[in-house]
């Protein structure tokens, strides 16, 4: 909140990040195919054309595990993580890509603000 409250001071405007990509839930038998216990993870669906998710090599099928250093365990996870990075940062994101870890740079987007 104090983060909201302070960008909205700044310029009267809320940055958020963006990354490109339309997300799911890692399902009971892709966690149980990965040998986990639970799903955890965001399953990509689709990456959005000129995004950064795209820009940065993101593919569809990758499995999000972590982004920024923060774990992805659930969707919100990530959805927080990439909302409160400040736009044009560079930071890591790690898949897991046919059951390999990749770790990627991408440079979060802006996410143009809804109107009211």
């Amino acid at each position: 909140m104090q983060t909201v409250v302070a960008d909205l001071a700044d310029d009267g405007l809320i940055a958020r990040g963006w990354l490109g990509v339309n997300i799911r839930p890692m399902t009971e038998e892709v966690a149980a195919v990965l040998g986990y216990d639970a799903p955890k993870g965001a399953v990509i669906e689709a990456v959005s054309k000129d995004s950064p998710a795209e820009t940065a090599g993101l593919k569809k099928g990758d499995i999000i595990t972590a982004f920024a250093g923060t774990p992805v365990n659930e969707l919100r996870d990530l959805t927080r993580a990439v909302a409160t990075t400040t736009p044009e940062e560079t930071t890591e994101i790690t898949v897991l890509r046919r059951g390999k870890p990749v770790t990627l740079e991408v440079t979060v987007g802006t996410l143009a603000p809804e109107e009211t």
